[in-house]
């Protein structure tokens, strides 16, 4: 059975495309290189608009555009050097527009490097401020070693600690130029384990594992 409603809403949705399709036209193409070769993710963008278009995987791009004005295309890519084209098509037209980017070279300025350190000295310098940012129950200096390569302890309640899989005992210790024997005795036989230097004095630690 014919409905002329429907008849009539089907006429109103054509001439409304009609209308539309006459207010703007079509921007189509693909986006290469300086060698030929298309560039995918690049924007198209209509200037002052939030109208625009990503380039696909090929290169290719399909942009709707409005008609009877004359826009400018702002063509971007992090790695090619922005473009503008300035475009006026005709209500329903269709073109094809290729563009070609060039390539954005950066000049990064000459970097000197220089090393402080002396390759034939296997001192490694340690700044005594660090110990109140590790924990440690007696508060050593000792703890700060603890955390270098090579070196080891099994009981965080002592300063003893191991170095490359030596004893406690065998550790080297000078103070001032002073060869302390057996550092982590405060009297002989008592209290072992625990450090006899007063951490808010020491101004400088240098350790070497070798």
């Amino acid at each position: 059975m014919f409905n002329p409603r429907i008849s009539i809403l089907f006429l109103q949705l054509l001439l409304l495309g009609r209308v539309i399709g006459q207010e703007t036209a079509i921007l189509s193409g693909v986006v290469k290189d300086q060698n030929n070769r298309t560039i995918e993710a690049v924007s198209i963008n209509v200037n002052n608009s939030a109208n625009g278009t990503i380039s696909a995987e090929d290169g290719s791009y399909t942009l709707q555009i409005p008609a009877d004005q004359s826009i400018i295309l702002i063509i971007t890519h992090i790695s090619f050097k922005p473009q503008q084209f300035r475009v006026k098509l005709q209500a329903g037209e269709q073109r094809q527009l290729n563009f070609k980017l060039v390539s954005s070279a950066y000049n990064i300025e000459e970097i000197e490097v220089e090393e402080e350190r002396n390759r034939d000295n296997t001192m490694e310098s340690l700044d005594p401020k660090n110990i109140q940012f590790i924990p440690s129950p007696n508060g050593s200096f000792e703890a700060v070693i603890k955390t270098l390569p090579g070196v080891y302890s099994n009981n965080e309640l002592t300063s003893q600690y191991n170095v490359r899989g030596g004893s406690f005992d065998e550790n080297l210790v000078y103070v001032n130029d002073v060869e302390i024997y057996r550092p982590f005795l405060i009297r002989s036989g008592n209290q072992e384990g625990l450090s006899f230097i007063n951490p808010d004095l020491v101004e400088n630690i240098d350790f070497s594992a070798g």
